[in-house]
């Protein structure tokens, strides 16, 4: 069970968050599998946290993570032979890398500033594209030399670890289908089918996502699949200003999700389940509402 809303910051920490505690914190005593609350950022956890010490509401048995946990607990699931790099590590290897290219104007630069480059390696990943889309050839080329640096050292960047996960739940390991696959023919009848047999034995109880927004797209494939291993998900999207990124944010959303939220009234009294609660200030995760 797929459920999306959106909210603001106070009122959907009360109407959402509290809620979906209320609803599984007895649950998730007795349950087998973990139930877990995710947030994009560790600030974002330690504000949940003091919300809720005022509250002075308890939320025993359930998992409070951020999403970089997450990823860590899902590369276990899917045994990936190389090591989670940090991104001291990446950095350090880069510097290492592009100094090998002394004639590369790419690396010149991108040598006294990694990150931009590291960053734009990671988007391109993210969105399911190999390193050929690079425009430039000096770009490929000091891409391609970092990424086999890493592989040979055993390492993998966070943006590898969501592809590598992805590719185990489109069922990759012994067929020819890409990440790039996901994102080309969307959310397929044959995506669909290999989540369902997933869901059949999950790895999480249940997860509620909190906090992210359209400035979290790099995580968009690993929050997608994390469906694939619990029995329901929820996720609770912070309202942004009109604009095209946060737009499309929501239409994607919107697309891949099986089960939308319908829009139903809001009463914390009578103890609604929820997956009943919708949007704090809208019904429904529409992208007019934007």
């Amino acid at each position: 069970m797929i459920q999306i809303h959106e909210i603001s910051n106070r009122v959907g920490l009360d109407e959402v968050v509290l809620q979906w505690i209320c609803n599984y914190r007895t649950a998730a005593i007795f349950s087998e599998k973990p139930i877990k609350l995710v947030v994009p950022y560790r600030s974002t956890l330690n504000y949940i946290k003091e919300v809720l010490a005022r509250e002075n509401c308890s939320y025993a048995g359930i998992d409070a993570i951020t999403i970089n946990t997450l990823r860590s607990t899902l590369l276990d699931a899917v045994e990936l032979d190389e090591q989670l790099a940090s991104r001291e590590d990446a950095r350090l290897v880069f510097s290492l890398v592009a100094e090998e290219f002394s004639d590369n104007a790419i690396a010149k630069g991108a040598i006294y500033h990694p990150e931009t480059f590291l960053t734009l390696c990671d988007r391109l990943r993210c969105a399911g594209r190999p390193l050929s889309a690079f425009p430039l050839k000096e770009a490929r080329i000091l891409a391609e030399a970092f990424y086999k640096k890493m592989h040979e050292l055993g390492l993998c960047t966070y943006a590898e670890a969501d592809q590598k996960i992805l590719e185990t739940v489109l069922g990759n390991s012994r067929e020819d289908r890409k990440a790039e696959d996901f994102f080309e023919e969307g959310f397929s009848c044959s995506f669909r089918k290999r989540v369902e047999d997933l869901k059949k034995k999950p790895l999480f109880g249940s997860l509620l996502f909190y906090g992210f927004s359209s400035a979290q797209w790099s995580h968009f494939s690993l929050m997608k699949v994390a469906e694939a291993f619990s029995g329901a998900t929820t996720y609770c999207f912070l309202k942004e200003k009109p604009s095209l990124l946060s737009r499309s944010w929501k239409a994607y959303w919107k697309s891949s999700s099986e089960e939308p939220a319908t829009p139903s009234a809001v009463d914390n009294d009578k103890g609604i389940p929820v997956e009943e609660i919708p949007s704090a200030e809208t019904s429904s995760f529409d992208e007019n509402s934007a």
